[in-house]
């Protein structure tokens, strides 16, 4: 047994390579190549350095006040928006809001006060124009307006000064007043009296506080309030 495992080493020694060298395939060679050592520019590192461009950094000056204000209202915003749309009370509030909006533009469209609608105004402060019309003689104008005033129903008080002119006329027999006569017919019947541009004033007023919506406030109040003390001297 010994001498056959000596003959089998001694053939497989007879059948190894005699040159290693020739047969190798991962034989390293002499590296030949010439190495250059290079550097990097000082005055080009420096600039690189000082431009703001190329410094990725944290910066090195805070949020100015009006930074920090502005980030402080974009997340107030965005919070609320957030609650606005994403919960049920905030939905509730948003979809009031926009309702009430609407409500206030109509109101404003058609002239209309909003307390009228939730309160009945006093039989004393309510002032019926048609029967005012028609029975100018019975009307205790300077009563009616002196409520208007505190009211401040300004609209009302210029209505009431131009009916109130008219029964300044009908006294003072200048024009003959008729329930259902025009304007333009008492307009015609003055034909050249001095007071009648204080009267086409008025009536401008009247026609468009009464038929348009012409806005009035205190200023403009005291502007017809005075056209009428002129109408009332032109008048005596």
């Amino acid at each position: 047994m010994t001498k056959r495992i000596s003959v089998l080493c001694l053939v497989m020694i007879g059948y190894l390579p005699m040159d290693a060298k020739a047969y190798s395939p991962y034989l390293l060679q002499h590296d030949t190549v010439r190495i250059q050592i290079r550097s990097f520019d000082r005055n080009i590192l420096e600039e690189f350095k000082s431009n703001p461009r190329y410094q990725y950094g944290r910066p090195r000056q805070g949020l100015s006040l009006l930074q920090r204000i502005l980030i402080w209202i974009a997340i107030s915003v965005s919070w609320l928006l957030q609650f606005l749309t994403q919960t049920v009370a905030g939905q509730i509030i948003f979809y009031g809001l926009c309702a009430g909006l609407i409500l206030y533009v109509v109101l404003k469209v058609l002239n209309v006060e909003a307390r009228d609608l939730f309160f009945r105004s006093r039989a004393s402060t309510r002032i019926d124009f048609k029967l005012a019309e028609v029975n100018i003689h019975e009307v205790d104008f300077e009563k009616l307006i002196d409520d208007t005033l505190q009211r401040k129903a300004y609209r009302e008080g210029v209505r009431l000064l131009f009916l109130f002119s008219l029964k300044r006329l009908s006294e003072a027999h200048l024009i003959q007043w008729m329930p259902g006569k025009t304007n333009d017919e008492y307009m015609a019947e003055l034909r050249h009296h001095p007071a009648k541009p204080c009267l086409q004033e008025l009536r401008y007023y009247f026609d468009h506080t009464g038929y348009g919506h012409f806005e009035i406030d205190d200023r403009t109040f005291a502007i017809v309030h005075q056209t009428f003390c002129e109408f009332e001297a032109n008048l005596s």
